[in-house]
């Protein structure tokens, strides 16, 4: 191993090249944290509170106990840095490359109440949890310790590479010798970047025999990439039911890791917000914007092949040239940066030809070929694979197409979310008419048909409510029941409106 390899790593070459030292800001928040002015007596209840709160929530915590927000918050930025996993982290991260510590995959009830065990007692073997515990001790004195967190990380090591038994009093020193020739021909800009720096070379490829990475807790990564497995994903229902909305919200959720999938998952069927931080969603969706790490792209019958994926189209200088879709384009980018998530968002997705759209690349799509397979494209007849780091998001209205009837290769490459109207998104004054209404839809065509509630939630008064059934849902239900007058007078009577009889 040589120093030219190992700045080929980014983070490496970032980590000695840095003159300060690189989780400076973590080590300013625990010092502002260990002298936070709070009495024992409110650390002890605040602990009783958080032993009690199941399922543990940040945002549910500092609302119920507002007067420790300041605290829970600080807890919540240092958490953000020890761990990829941390709560709210895009947000409270204050670094632009997001860089933590490990990926600990600690709960954040443990992590809080360790971090409060430790500023009541000062004594790190009073801790429960070994990586809060490796954790505290790196911030204090990166000079002697790793950001290995796990035991378990730090046993194969020296099973593995030191072929000795874990000593953990030995063990920085241990590591340090077995590269002393590394760090020889380094020029490290700050000395105490060196138990980090050891830490990431030990996670290089060249050691991947330590460990089966794929079966570990703590791996010590700078990610910025969820465990949300699932990497297709079809939204679908009526109109007005927030597909459009909780696609940002799908992507905001994917992006803030403070859910597993299930949750995630939850959160857009049931259109809910409650356990969401406020503003969160707009805030997350906006960096990825920002980083343009996501494409909107549209569906419908002319859309081809050659405009998703490549083919060849006229220049401004009127020759004909081979051109890169937009999915193409993103797949790229995707590949180019592994740590970061990136997003195509496929409206309408039931309106286009899929065999014709995604062609060749519609069994590379699936998660268990994602990074692995690849096929040479027809124009280019380049070496091409999907990675797993892109999600795809699409929607679809279901009064257009039911499922039973969309492209087969399409149904079962997706895990589709159906949403449904959300009556407590509606306002009382509009309560009444989208209950009989939809309820009257759902016995005369299907339940498919119902309106979504984005149809009601603005309405604030009578007037609101006396336009938006004239001219927003009046025209819907002539489409819905076309050719059924009978059910169609019915819904007009919902609507308490005169029908035009000319």
């Amino acid at each position: 191993m040589n120093v030219n390899m190992l700045l080929n790593d980014e983070m490496i070459k970032k980590i000695i090249e840095s003159k300060e030292f690189f989780y400076k800001k973590l080590q300013d928040y625990f010092q502002s944290y260990m002298q936070f002015d709070i009495s024992n007596d409110e650390l002890n209840k605040l602990l009783n509170i958080i032993g009690t709160k199941q399922p543990f929530s940040f945002k549910e915590l500092i609302e119920e106990n507002y007067k420790y927000k300041d605290l829970l918050e600080l807890i919540g930025k240092m958490i953000s840095i020890f761990d990829t996993n941390g709560y709210n982290k895009n947000i409270w991260n204050p670094y632009d490359d997001k860089r933590v510590i490990a990926r600990a995959n600690v709960r954040q009830n443990i992590w809080t109440k360790n971090l409060i065990v430790y500023k009541l007692t000062k004594d790190i073997n009073r801790l429960s949890s070994d990586s809060v515990k490796n954790a505290i001790l790196y911030i204090q004195n990166p000079k002697i310790n790793l950001t290995q967190l796990s035991e378990k990380h730090r046993e194969d090591t020296s099973k593995r590479l030191l072929k000795n038994e874990y000593n953990p009093s030995k063990y920085f020193e241990e590591i340090k010798n077995y590269f002393k020739d590394v760090l020889n021909d380094i020029n490290l800009n700050n000395d105490d970047n060196i138990g980090l720096l050891l830490s990431k070379i030990l996670y290089l490829d060249e050691f991947k025999n330590i460990w089966n990475v794929e079966k570990e807790e703590d791996l010590n990564i700078n990610m910025n990439i969820i465990s949300v497995k699932t990497k297709n994903i079809m939204l679908y229902g009526a109109p007005g039911v927030g597909k459009t909305y909780n696609y940002k919200k799908l992507v905001a959720l994917i992006e803030g890791q403070d859910f597993v999938e299930n949750e995630i998952f939850d959160f857009i069927i049931n259109n809910r917000d409650d356990e969401i931080l406020e503003g969160s969603v707009d805030t997350l969706y906006n960096l990825v914007k920002n980083e343009k790490r996501i494409e909107f792209v549209t569906f419908h019958q002319s859309y081809s092949y050659e405009d998703f994926i490549e083919g060849f189209r006229p220049q401004k200088n009127g020759i004909i040239d081979r051109e890169d879709g937009i999915f193409k384009t993103l797949c790229n980018e995707a590949n180019k940066n592994p740590l970061k998530n990136f997003y195509i968002v496929i409206d309408e997705i039931n309106r286009g030809n899929i065999s014709k759209i995604f062609g060749e690349l519609i069994t590379l799509i699936e998660e268990d070929k994602r990074d692995n397979y690849e096929v040479t494209l027809p124009y280019s007849k380049e070496k091409f694979k999907i990675p797993s780091n892109l999600y795809i998001i699409a929607t679809m209205n279901s009064t257009d197409k039911s499922i039973a009837t969309i492209d087969i290769a399409l149904r079962r490459r997706f895990t589709f979310l159906k949403m449904k109207p959300n009556i407590n998104l509606v306002p009382q004054i509009s309560k009444e008419v989208f209950t009989k209404l939809n309820d009257h839809i759902e016995k005369t065509i299907n339940e498919d048909y119902q309106l979504g509630h984005s149809y009601f939630m603005k309405i604030e008064d009578e007037n609101d409510l006396t336009f938006a059934k004239e001219y927003k849902i009046k025209p819907l239900l002539e489409e819905y029941f076309y050719g059924d007058e009978i059910n169609f007078k019915k819904a007009i009577e919902i609507l308490n409106i005169k029908e035009d009889n000319q």
